[in-house]
């Protein structure tokens, strides 16, 4: 590695006063004699011969052209004695390594040093500033190890793996295409482990915060031992806050702030603790068991909060679902596969309500019957749930009931006793949370997290963006998202921070993000497309020239942030701080993200230009990737460590690696999860078929023996050790976060459409589906021909596309003919609109198409030269304003 050392050395400048120094070299007195000499001879002009003076010096600074003179015996003792008391001050330097400022180069991987250097108290003069710039090159192990890349995150030191061996070839390297990554321990020169912790963190030491992650971190604990913990520490901080029913509120031990039952709840960690004891007596009263799950549908709100936190702590699995899942879906694999005994939701649906009685005739079959539906929407939705469900004798029970099942003094003392010990019987391994989500296939597949995987993950992006008590957090994201339970449900459990439940206040996100002014706010890119709208506003009524201004100013200030290493308040300049007194701060209060030491993009890739716009108003996003057999979060991006366009270096503790020529990322971490748990019909049919009582197939892993997981998407490292995506693979992320597999759409669309000679599926960053169509066309016949049809009217279409051009009555025969024709239109449409009942995907559709002139080529680089598959990424930015044409 090739490391600078640059010094700040003050040369005193000749004055201009009467003052005349008291040494003087003799090569300037011959110097200054010959330059008197010149101006007052005949040869030329005084203009002239000053600028042949000035040529002369830039000659003799660059050594060209200029003989030196040469010196005598006291200019080499005196050189002698410079060059000695400069080693001596090097030496120094080298001793004391800590002093002065350090600035971290991500894109050289350079740390370079500045000293200023003390003045001699004698010397009258002005000093001025020279930069002195030194090279040392420095032994290191190849960065690329066999045609792999790394990017690590921080681990235990006694993890051999993970250890920084970069120095232990002795070996200098060339290909700087990578380089490890480590966040953890002490950086010292020519040390073996070398590290930059301290420039990638911006958590305070003895925060209680942080010592709450470094004991997670360090040994592995379940959720109900980190809040006791919480709890312990954060008493009397606000936990969670929300609107409430009154019912849901009016039970002892719970007070508001004005000890008045009102619509809005403020609970600290110590009566959220009380909350979450008495919905467990309660499960524990419906017969709730250790490994049973619960299935939820309901929106964030405080109870919600307790609910989750009772059924981990229990030993429960809990899985969140999304709405969009049909009855079918419902009944045959995610709840009999959660083992579910328990449904939560805030009103029952139509899918609900079949899959629910449907299981209920048959239980006997699965063996675990629904004990009990939980209805957190009010009386209304309360009272609809017992019509809907009142002949499967499932109990349904509201808020008011899940709160206020008290028992005599005795049997809540052995409730709470019990659940103590079920609480301590739980392990750090122990499977607590499902994922319900599509594969590649279309089939709906269940990934397994333990309560390491959360905690563990939780605890690293608390030390990584710096988090503390003092936090507050708008939490609104989908919760079938895994990131989303992170953030609003375990993230606050290791920072103690307060939790906002935004879907509570049933108001527009921007107007309570104002209100509540969030101090850090995760938001998915679809909502920062809509801030995106609310700063076009606030800078509109802002001077074009003062605002030009003001976003050089705050760009400046985000680059600087990453080589502030933590102190980045120390590096603002005046300009800055200007700037965002008159212009910045009044943009981003209008948007309400003032109070918001950081903002971060989750669940889906960032636009550029979102992220551009951003930053020119003080508001810099930073990007956030992972996945849920990640545990949400495997490549993070946060202040002081952060690059345009990436999804970030690997979360701290983790290691990601890709592979320079198939560009395939794999990681391992203890956030990785424990793998796919399987159908649970699929077990029952093999328990029918090999006669046993009980298969229990819990789950397949689908990491290596090495621990590496396969992630479902291309990418590369940069030599800073940055993630970029650069091609999706079986699946489109839209800008919701949702996850849509590729296969079952254009295999559905290519079954129902036999004259397309392609279909492609785009939407990858957006916030809905569309396709792109390519008709048949013949290719046999003379070039010639094909040649002066494709200029005059497209090429010809094939006898598959002449025939569906005659039953839908068009006259076509041309691509560029069916384009313009309104017949062809119709027929898409109408096609489209039956693509739901094909393809087993739901919650998703084709809204919009694309009748393409042109099929993709290798020549035109869309088509891949050695498989011959789409290369899509290529295509979104190829055809950007057209697919933008679609989506304005």
């Amino acid at each position: 590695m090739l490391s600078f050392t640059a010094t700040v050395v003050h040369v005193p400048r000749r004055s201009t006063s009467s003052c005349k120094p008291t040494d003087q070299d003799p090569r300037k007195e011959k110097e200054k004699k010959n330059k008197s000499l010149t101006r007052s001879g005949d040869g030329g002009s005084r203009r002239s011969c000053g600028v042949a003076t000035r040529h002369k010096r830039r000659r003799r600074r660059r050594g060209e052209g200029v003989v030196s003179p040469q010196p005598d015996d006291n200019d080499v003792a005196e050189r002698a004695a410079e060059d000695k008391a400069e080693e001596e001050r090097r030496a120094g330097d080298e001793e004391d390594d800590e002093t002065g400022t350090a600035l971290y180069s991500s894109e050289t991987n350079v740390t370079m040093r500045c000293r200023p250097l003390e003045v001699p108290s004698s010397s009258t003069s002005r000093p001025f500033v020279e930069l002195k710039i030194e090279a040392t090159a420095e032994t290191a192990a190849p960065v690329v190890r066999d045609d792999y890349m790394y990017s690590w995150g921080s681990s235990p030191a006694s993890d051999g793996f993970y250890a920084d061996t970069r120095e232990a070839s002795g070996k200098t390297t060339a290909t700087a295409t990578s380089t490890t990554f480590t966040t953890a321990g002490n950086t010292k020169r020519g040390s073996t482990g070398r590290v930059w912790g301290r420039a990638l963190s911006v958590a305070q030491n003895g925060d209680n915060s942080t010592t709450i992650a470094a004991l997670v971190t360090a040994t592995p604990t379940t959720v109900w031992n980190t809040f006791l913990q919480t709890i312990d520490i954060f008493a009397d901080v606000p936990a969670v806050t929300g609107r409430e029913h009154v019912a849901a509120r009016a039970r002892r031990g719970v007070q508001t702030l004005d000890g008045l039952p009102t619509t809005h709840a403020v609970y600290s960690w110590a009566q959220h603790a009380v909350r979450v004891r008495c919905v467990a007596r309660t499960l524990l009263r419906l017969g709730f068991q250790t490994r049973e799950g619960v299935v939820i549908y309901a929106q964030a709100s405080p109870l919600l909060h307790a609910i989750n936190l009772a059924v981990v702590s229990l030993g429960g699995v809990v899985a969140h679902v999304r709405s969009s899942w049909s009855a079918r879906e419902l009944r045959d694999d995610i709840l009999p596969t959660a083992g579910a005994s328990v449904v939560v939701v805030d009103s029952l649906g139509n899918n609900f309500r079949e899959a629910l009685e449907a299981l209920y005739d048959e239980r006997q079959a699965l063996g675990k019957p629904i004990r009990a539906v939980v209805v957190l929407g009010g009386s209304a939705a309360m009272d609809c749930a017992v019509v809907d469900l009142r002949d499967s004798g499932i109990n349904v029970i509201g808020t008011q009931d899940l709160l206020a099942m008290n028992t005599l003094a005795i049997e809540e003392a052995a409730m709470t006793s019990s659940l103590d010990s079920l609480a301590s019987e739980v392990l750090p391994g122990q499977c607590c949370l499902l994922a319900f989500n599509y594969d590649s296939r279309g089939c709906v597949r269940c990934a397994e997290l333990s309560h390491d995987n959360v905690i563990f993950t939780a605890a690293a992006l608390v030390r990584s963006f710096g988090l503390t008590s003092r936090d507050r957090l708008v939490g609104y994201l989908p919760l079938h998202h895994v990131a989303s339970q992170v953030l609003e449900f375990y993230v606050p459990l290791i920072a103690g921070l307060m939790v906002v439940c935004a879907p509570t206040y049933d108001l527009p996100l921007v107007r309570i993000v104002t209100e509540h002014k969030p101090t850090v706010f995760f938001a998915a890119p679809a909502t920062w497309t809509r801030f995106s709208q609310q700063v076009y506003c606030a800078k509109g009524e802002v001077n074009a020239t003062i605002y030009r201004w003001a976003k050089t100013r705050a760009t400046n200030n985000s680059q600087k942030l990453l080589f502030a290493k933590g102190k980045g308040a120390r590096r603002r300049s005046l300009g800055y701080m200007l700037a965002k007194a008159l212009v910045l701060n009044n943009i981003k209060k209008k948007i309400g993200l003032k109070s918001c030491a950081a903002c971060y993009s989750v669940l889906a890739p960032l636009d550029f230009e979102l992220e551009r716009l951003f930053k020119t108003v003080d508001t810099p996003i930073y990007q956030l990737f992972g996945t849920a057999e990640t545990s949400g979060f495997a490549a993070i991006n946060f202040p002081h460590a952060w690059e345009f366009g990436s999804s970030g270096r690997a979360l701290p503790g983790t290691t990601i690696r890709c592979d320079e020529r198939s560009q395939e990322t794999v990681l391992r971490g203890r956030n990785v999860f424990l793998g796919y748990r399987r159908s649970a019909r699929r077990r029952v049919n093999q328990a029918a078929g090999s006669g046993a009582a009980n298969v229990d197939g819990q789950c397949t892993s689908m990491s290596d023996p090495d621990g590496w997981l396969r992630l479902w998407q291309r990418g590369f490292l940069t030599p800073t050790c940055f993630l970029k995506i650069s091609d999706p693979r079986e699946f489109i992320v839209l800008a919701t976060g949702d996850w849509v597999p590729i296969q079952p759409f254009e295999r559905s669309m290519m079954e129902l459409m036999p004259e397309l000679d392609r279909a492609m599926l785009v939407g990858d960053g957006r916030t809905f589906l569309s396709a792109l169509f390519f008709l048949k066309t013949n290719k046999v016949g003379h070039r010639a021909a094909t040649a002066a049809n494709k200029h005059s009217r497209g090429l010809l279409l094939d006898e598959d596309a002449l025939k569906v051009s005659r039953s839908i009555g068009s006259a076509a025969s041309t691509v560029i003919e069916a384009i313009r024709c309104q017949q062809w239109a119709v027929h898409f449409d109408t096609v489209l609109e039956k693509l739901p009942q094909v393809c087993s995907i739901s919650g998703h559709r084709v809204r919009k198409w694309i009748l393409m002139a042109a099929d993709f080529t290798i020549e035109s680089g869309e088509l891949d030269p050695d498989t011959g598959a789409v290369c899509r990424r290529i295509v979104d930015n190829k055809y950007q304003a057209l697919l933008d044409s679609m989506y304005s």
